[in-house]
């Protein structure tokens, strides 16, 4: 064997070592990295634990991150089932408004204002906001998802009259409160949100 063979040989086998050696660092990098368990929660389920413990919210994604090992939370589309659950805000169908007006049952100036000034139409949904915050938060997303044709502002933020079926009303997802997104990045977790899936496409609106 010549020289030149041999100096061939040797450096595919160096070639070779070195291929070999690239190979079982990268095998070793992608397991070391992926020695992390991801585990996540969602936002409602931590909500609910809260109330049932007693313990804040706050307090409690501390510890699930600290002592959990939590690392991502889910975070949900809020619905008008959910803010109305909460006492946010108050639906009412149109029916509702002139039967309880008609026997006395109305206490709310407000919804006393939405029937003496307003044509109050049966078969439609007006709701009550209890925050500005809420009505803007609401306002915004029902007018993007119906369009201006369905929805109107009846008195100053507290009332929007919204021509729709009920239960899909009550059910479409309306976006993200900021505060919670805020919460949840600040106490360092991956958040992962959740889209409803009862929205309208475009071409429905």
């Amino acid at each position: 064997m010549n020289f030149w063979t041999r100096i061939g040989i040797y450096g595919l086998i160096a070639v070779g070592f070195l291929t070999s050696l690239n190979v079982a660092y990268r095998r070793h990098n992608f397991e070391q990295n992926n020695k992390t368990v991801e585990i996540a929660l969602s936002f409602s389920d931590v909500k609910k634990l809260s109330e049932i413990s007693g313990v804040k919210v706050d307090s409690l994604l501390k510890r699930l991150k600290q002592e959990a090992h939590v690392t991502s939370i889910v975070l949900e589309e809020k619905t008008l089932a959910d803010l109305e659950n909460n006492g946010d805000v108050t639906v009412l169908k149109g029916s509702e408004v002139i039967n309880l007006y008609r026997v006395g049952y109305t206490t709310s100036h407000i919804l006393k204002y939405v029937y003496q000034k307003v044509k109050v139409v049966p078969e439609d949904f007006y709701l009550n906001f209890n925050e500005n915050a809420v009505y803007e938060f609401v306002s915004q997303a029902l007018n993007f998802e119906l369009g201006k044709s369905a929805v109107s502002k009846i008195y100053k933020d507290e009332v929007l009259r919204v021509s729709y079926e009920k239960d899909r009303l009550l059910s479409m997802g309306l976006g993200f409160y900021e505060s919670d997104l805020k919460r949840l990045s600040d106490q360092g977790f991956s958040i992962i949100p959740s889209i409803s899936q009862n929205n309208l496409n475009n071409s429905d609106v």
